[in-house]
């Protein structure tokens, strides 16, 4: 993993030159009839958008040969609003091969550079650093054409002023066809009046999967949160998880989040057993409420026809990860790095027990 330092000093300068609308050599840019902002230097700047608008983008498109894997390629969007953005939904579509893809928002001179599609490596980007400079604002389900993660009214993700997304792109064109693929956004925005709760990302990953040959494997992994949130803010959870979003490749077959502990007893907070290249995301309706919860139990189950076992991986190696957002005003990260193999059970399927290796808040 790339180290991660962010950039301030010349950079910093250089925001804040822009954010003022106001040149570095001490020179007023100029408004426009339009509302965009042409600089000294002859840059244009877009009109800043305004909270309550929908702003749409396409991204630059990627070329891939028949059979051909792009994986960490980055793409980037400065939206140049000078004030917090508040996002009720984002909507995606994309012209094929796009296998998955990660995207965040950032202070506007992190991962600085010009926009459009860039090597992740070439500036040190991260998903933990993305996360942790701004925060998640959508992921794409699995090879899907279309996703809408969309938030009940009143709530909303914050896009602090002067802010940049910032994408992790994988592309995997499976066609014996060259493939010209681009993704586009729709972002709905409401007005900060008409927000009265905040969301914030939770993601888990297991990433100790080892899949039998020849078989039907599921990996469990449970996290307490009880603790934790209690040190935290001095109460048991009281949260509500609005939205669910898992991800697994090919061979995944099952998914399921579990509520442990409390009052209200074991229940369910997501199942489903769509494959790749369906929409799995989902708004919880009503939001599941986390009250006296002590843990999460994240369940990934996956059909392997191959002679060869599966871990953890991009390619045809798989994943079991999923994004959520809550209310609780915290961002919440758990991993299982480490595997027990329980055996098949009546089904024949070979369960596996995953230790929640660390939550982090």
């Amino acid at each position: 993993m790339a180290s991660f330092r962010p950039r301030v000093s010349v950079v910093a300068w250089a925001m804040v030159c822009t954010s003022a609308l106001v040149a570095c050599d001490g020179s007023p840019s100029s408004d426009d009839a339009d509302g965009s902002t042409t600089l000294p230097d002859g840059k244009v700047l877009p009109p800043a958008p305004k909270t309550g608008e929908t702003l749409t983008h396409e991204f630059p498109a990627f070329v891939a040969a028949p059979g051909e894997e792009i994986p960490w390629e980055c793409q980037s969007w400065t939206l140049h609003n000078d004030k917090p953005l508040y996002v009720t939904s984002v909507s995606q579509e994309n012209d094929g091969a796009w296998h998955h893809s990660n995207w965040f928002f950032v202070p506007e001179d992190t991962f600085d550079g010009p926009d459009g599609t860039w090597s992740c490596s070439s500036r040190e980007f991260n998903e933990v650093a993305a996360g942790l400079a701004g925060g998640v604002l959508f992921a794409q389900s699995t090879q899907s054409l279309t996703d809408e993660q969309a938030f009940h009214e009143g709530k909303a993700i914050e896009l602090p002023a002067h802010a940049r997304i910032v994408g992790n792109a994988h592309i995997l064109n499976a066609t014996a066809k060259s493939i010209e693929t681009a993704i586009r956004f729709t972002i709905k925005t409401a007005r900060a009046e008409d927000v009265d709760t905040k969301l914030y990302p939770v993601s888990y990953t297991n990433i100790a999967l080892d899949l039998e040959p020849n078989a039907e494997s599921r990996f469990v992994m449970t996290c307490n949160i009880g603790d934790a949130f209690e040190r935290k803010f001095n109460r048991a959870p009281d949260f509500h998880i609005e939205y669910v979003l898992p991800h697994y490749h090919a061979l995944g077959n099952y998914f399921r989040i579990e509520a442990l502990g409390g009052d209200k007893g074991d229940r369910v907070v997501f199942e489903t057993k769509a494959t790749v290249g369906d929409p799995v995301g989902k708004t919880l309706d009503p939001a599941f409420d986390m009250a006296g919860a002590t843990d999460l139990r994240i369940t990934c189950g996956y059909d392997n026809p191959r002679s060869s076992r599966v871990g953890y991986g991009i390619g045809d190696q798989e994943m079991c990860v999923f994004l959520a957002y809550i209310d609780a005003p915290i961002k919440i990260a758990g991993t299982a790095i480490m595997n027990e193999p329980l055996g098949p059970n009546d089904d024949g399927i070979f369960m596996n027990n995953s230790p929640c290796g660390g939550i982090s808040f």
